[in-house]
């Protein structure tokens, strides 16, 4: 796994982490990741879809963990 994509995944992590504390930072960080991602693709011509996705992945994988901490009463 390359660097930029774990990168991609801990941005998507940290951004579900925020949305527990400061919903609206969370939604503006997922909107300038998908401006910059859909940018560089048309600039440079490059696969959004796949840093999107890692970055998606590590969005659910804190969701989920948030909802298994609550479930298990941590927060």
């Amino acid at each position: 796994m390359k660097f930029y994509s774990i990168a991609h995944t801990v941005a998507g992590v940290l951004t579900g982490f925020t949305s527990f504390f400061n919903p609206v930072l969370a939604v503006l960080m997922f909107i300038g990741f998908i401006i910059y991602e859909l940018d560089e693709s048309w600039r440079l011509g490059d696969e959004a879809y796949e840093a999107i996705l890692e970055y998606l992945i590590g969005l659910y994988a804190s969701f989920a963990s948030l909802i298994l901490l609550q479930v298990i009463k941590w927060i």
